[in-house]
C-alpha cells in the first residue's frame, strides 16, 4: 500500500496535518478560548477524515468522524475547552498517528497496543460526548442545542445458575449506561431456563452512540461478555444489516478494519466521563514514558520534500544558462584553434560557476527549516511535566534556522535525550525551587543557530546544574580515570558521556541505568559533530551541540602525507604556518609544541596518529595546520598543502568499518580515493597515542 503514489502522498500530507494538530492543540491548552486555533484543529481532523475515507482506510475514517463530533461541539460553543479533553484529543493525536504508520506499513493486522489504545480513546470520546454540554456563558447560551439521532439497541448476557446474577450484573450495567442514554425494559428469556445458565437476560438502551462505541465502552467497564443488537434506527455511521450476536457472544464486533481479539479487562471508569482510566499493570509513569519513547522513535519518514516554487523557477534558470555554455564549449572544442584557446578557457570558467551555482541551489532544496524538529518538543515537555511533577516552560528560538533534511532526521533522537535529562536532572522541583528563590516553573530552551560553516543547537536549562565533585567521585568508584588525576571542568563534566556511567541516585522511569548520554555523544559524532557541556552549580546547564550543514558535500583542504591525500574541512582550520626552528619545542619526557605569537599549541604529528609509516620526521620540513574543536587548539604537521575544494563525501562503515579520526571518504579529480579527516577523532587519538619526539 505505501508504494501507491496516491496513498504516500497522503501519508505524507497526514503527518503535516497531525503536526499541525498537536501544535494547535497545545496552543488551545494556553488560550482556551482561541476560536482561530480551534478552528485550526477541526480542519485538520476533517481532512484526515474526508482524505482517509476516499482512500477505504475505513479504521482511520471511522476514529476521526467520532473525534470531529468532539471538536465540532467545542468550535460552535456548545462545550467548554478543559484539560481532560485537551489530554483526549492529544491522545487521539497519538492514535492517528499510529494509524498512519499502520497505513504505511500496509500490513493487514493491527498492532495490540494500537489497537486497545484506539478502543480507550474512542470510549472516553464517546463518554465526554454523552454528557450534556456546558452551558458557559452567553456565546453558550446563544448556540443551538445539539440534535443527535438516537438508535435502539437491545443488550443481552447470560444469566447464570445464580438466581441473583441477573439483578447484580444487570444493576451494573443500567448504571453504566444511564450516562450514556435512556434505559428501557429489561426481561428474562426462559426459553431454555431448564439448562443452568442458557437463560438471557435483555436490557434495551436507546442511545446516541453507535454500535461499536457501546462495545468500546462495555470492553473498558469490563463486560465484554454483553452482547450488541441493533434493532432500529442506526444513525449514519453505524453498520447496517449486520447479524446480532449470539447471546453468549463474548467478543463484540471491533470497529471497521479491526480483527477480533480477546476482551482485555480494564478498571472502571471513574465518574467524571471524560477521565481516563488507568490500567492496573501500567503506571502513569510508565503510559507517558511509553508515549514519550514512541513520539522520540517511531513516525513515518517522509519519502519526498516539499520545495517552494522560487527554488525550482531558480533551478531551471541555471539549467537553461548551463546548457547555453555547454553548447558554447562544444562548438569551441570541434572547431578549436589555438587562437581559439582563451575562448575556450572562457567559457570552461563559466561552466564551472554554473555547476558550482548548481550545485549550491540544490543543496539548498536539501535544506527545510528546523521548526519541523522543534515543535514536537512542546508535547515531549508537556509529558515530562506529567512524569516528573515538576513545572517547566520549553523556550525556542532560531527555528527558522535551515539544516540538511538528513541531519534533522538524525538529530531528532539526541535532542530528545537531552531535553528529557533536562527536565530530570537539571531542574528541581518547585519546593526545591522556592527554598534556592528561584521561580516555581523552571526554563529549558532550545536554541539553533548558524555559525561559519557549522549549525549550533544548544538545549539549556535553570536548574540545579552538574555537581562537578560528584562526578568526578563517581568516575573514580568506578575506575574510569585514577583518584590522582587532575581534570579540567571541560574533561570532568566529559566524563557523563562515558558508557554506564550516572550520578542517579536512584533509578527512576526516565532515567539512572547510566545509558543514553554515551549515545548521545556516539550519534552526535556520525553526523560529523561535537558536542559539549557548560554547567555552573546552583545555574543551570548547557548541551551544545555543532554540525555540519550538509552531510553530503563540504569545503575542504586537500594535503599531503608521504603520497597520501587527505581532505580536512575547512571549518575546523585557522591558519596554516610554517614555524621558525626556535618556535618549536620537545622537552624531556613532555610532548612537542609549537609557539604561535607567544601561545603554546600541542603538535600531533597526523602519520603517527593514523599509524602511517610514510611522511616526514622532520618538522622543520613541512607544514603546521592550526586546527580548533570546542574551544581545544593544535598544530597538525603534514608534509604539503594542496588546494580547497569542495568534496562529495562518501561513508566507508557499510563496506568497511569505523575508522577513529576518519569521517569518511571523497573521489578527486584524478580518480583517487581520498580520506576526509575527523578533527574531534584527531583530537580523541591524540590522548591515546604518544607522539615520538625529535
Amino acid at each position: 500500500m505505501s508504494q501507491d503514489p496516491i496513498i504516500q502522498a497522503f501519508l505524507e500530507e497526514a503527518e503535516e496535518l497531525l503536526t499541525q494538530y498537536e501544535e494547535s492543540l497545545l496552543q488551545l491548552e494556553d488560550h482556551p478560548e482561541d476560536a482561530e486555533v480551534l478552528n485550526r484543529i477541526f480542519r485538520a481532523a476533517h481532512t484526515l477524515k474526508g482524505n482517509s475515507g476516499m482512500l477505504g482506510l475505513e479504521m482511520m475514517a471511522h476514529f476521526t468522524h467520532k473525534l470531529e463530533d468532539l471538536l465540532d461541539e467545542l468550535r460552535k460553543g456548545m462545550r467548554s475547552v478543559s484539560p481532560d479533553i485537551v489530554s483526549v484529543l492529544l491522545k487521539s493525536g497519538d492514535v492517528l498517528k499510529g494509524l498512519v504508520e499502520h497505513a504505511q506499513d500496509g500490513g493487514d493486522s493491527v498492532d495490540p497496543h494500537l489497537r486497545g489504545t484506539m478502543d480507550e480513546t474512542l470510549a472516553r470520546i464517546v463518554a465526554i460526548l454523552a454528557t450534556k454540554p456546558l452551558a458557559t456563558g452567553e456565546s453558550a447560551e446563544a448556540a443551538p442545542s445539539p440534535v443527535l439521532a438516537t438508535a435502539l439497541f437491545e443488550l443481552r448476557f447470560n444469566v447464570g445458575a445464580d438466581p441473583q446474577n441477573p439483578k447484580v450484573h444487570g444493576d451494573a450495567l443500567t448504571k453504566l449506561l444511564s450516562n450514556h442514554g435512556r434505559v428501557g425494559d429489561a426481561d428474562v428469556s426462559l426459553a431454555n431456563a431448564g439448562k443452568a445458565g442458557a437463560a438471557t437476560h435483555r436490557i434495551q438502551f436507546t442511545t446516541a452512540l453507535d454500535k461499536s462505541s457501546i462495545e468500546a465502552l462495555l470492553r473498558q467497564s469490563g463486560m465484554a461478555d454483553v452482547g450488541v443488537a441493533p434493532v432500529s434506527g442506526l444513525f449514519d455511521d453505524a453498520v447496517e444489516d449486520e447479524p446480532a450476536p449470539t447471546p453468549n457472544a463474548a467478543t463484540p464486533s471491533a470497529p471497521p478494519e479491526l480483527a477480533p481479539s480477546p476482551p482485555r479487562a480494564v478498571a472502571a471508569p471513574a465518574a467524571a466521563p471524560a477521565a481516563a482510566p488507568a490500567s492496573s499493570k501500567e503506571t502513569p509513569a510508565k503510559a507517558a514514558r511509553a508515549a514519550v519513547d514512541a513520539d522520540s522513535k517511531k513516525g513515518p519518514e517522509a519519502a519526498s520534500i516539499r520545495v517552494p516554487i522560487e527554488k525550482v523557477d531558480k533551478l531551471i534558470n541555471l539549467i537553461g544558462e548551463l546548457v547555453i555554455t555547454q553548447s558554447m564549449v562544444a562548438q569551441l572544442v570541434n572547431n578549436f584553434s589555438f587562437e581559439r584557446l582563451g575562448q575556450l578557457e572562457e567559457a570552461v570558467g563559466v561552466m564551472d560557476r554554473h555547476a558550482r551555482d548548481l550545485r549550491e541551489r540544490i543543496m539548498a532544496v536539501r535544506m527545510i527549516p528546523i521548526k519541523t524538529l522543534f515543535s514536537k518538543f512542546h508535547r515531549l515537555v508537556r509529558d515530562l511535566v506529567t512524569v516528573t511533577g515538576k513545572s517547566a516552560d520549553l523556550e525556542i528560538e532560531g527555528e527558522e534556522t535551515e539544516l540538511d533534511k538528513t541531519v534533522i532526521e538524525k538529530i531528532g533522537d539526541p535532542l530528545t535525550h537531552l531535553i528529557r535529562n533536562s527536565m530530570d536532572h537539571g531542574l528541581e522541583t518547585p519546593e526545591e525551587r522556592r527554598a534556592a528563590g528561584k521561580p516555581e516553573t523552571g526554563t529549558v530552551r532550545l536554541v539553533a543557530y548558524q555559525q561559519g560553516g557549522k549549525i549550533c543547537i544548544e538545549v539549556s536549562d535553570d536548574g540545579r546544574g552538574i555537581d562537578r565533585d560528584r562526578v568526578v567521585q563517581k568516575a573514580v568508584e568506578k575506575g574510569l580515570i585514577p583518584a590522582d588525576q587532575s581534570l579540567t571542568d571541560e574533561q570532568a563534566f566529559a566524563l557523563i558521556f562515558k558508557p554506564g556511567f550516572s550520578t542517579a541516585p536512584q533509578v527512576t522511569e526516565l532515567s539512572g541505568r547510566g545509558v543514553g548520554m554515551d549515545v548521545v555523544k556516539r550519534n552526535v559524532e556520525e553526523l560529523g559533530g561535537t558536542i559539549a557541556i557548560k554547567s555552573e552549580r546552583g545555574k543551570g546547564t548547557q548541551m551544545r551541540i555543532a554540525l555540519p550543514l550538509t552531510l553530503a558535500i563540504l569545503d575542504g583542504q586537500a594535503l599531503c602525507v608521504g603520497n597520501d591525500v587527505y581532505i580536512l574541512p575547512l571549518v575546523s582550520i585557522t591558519e596554516s604556518i610554517r614555524p621558525n626552528e626556535s618556535d618549536v619545542h620537545a622537552p624531556a619526557g613532555g610532548p612537542e609544541v609549537v609557539l604561535v605569537r607567544g601561545r603554546a599549541l600541542p603538535i600531533l604529528r597526523l602519520n603517527e596518529l593514523l599509524g602511517l609509516s610514510v611522511g616526514s620526521r622532520d618538522l622543520m620540513s613541512g607544514l603546521f595546520v592550526l586546527v580548533e574543536n570546542e574551544g581545544r587548539q593544535a598544530a597538525l604537521f603534514v608534509d604539503e598543502l594542496l588546494g580547497q575544494q569542495q568534496v562529495v563525501i562518501k561513508g566507508i562503515e557499510r563496506n568497511y568499518q569505523r575508522i577513529e579520526g576518519i569521517a569518511g571518504a571523497t573521489i578527486l579529480g584524478d580518480g583517487r580515493v581520498a580520506l576526509i579527516l575527523d578533527v574531534p577523532g584527531i583530537f580523541a587519538l591524540s590522548t591515546t597515542r604518544v607522539p615520538l619526539t625529535t
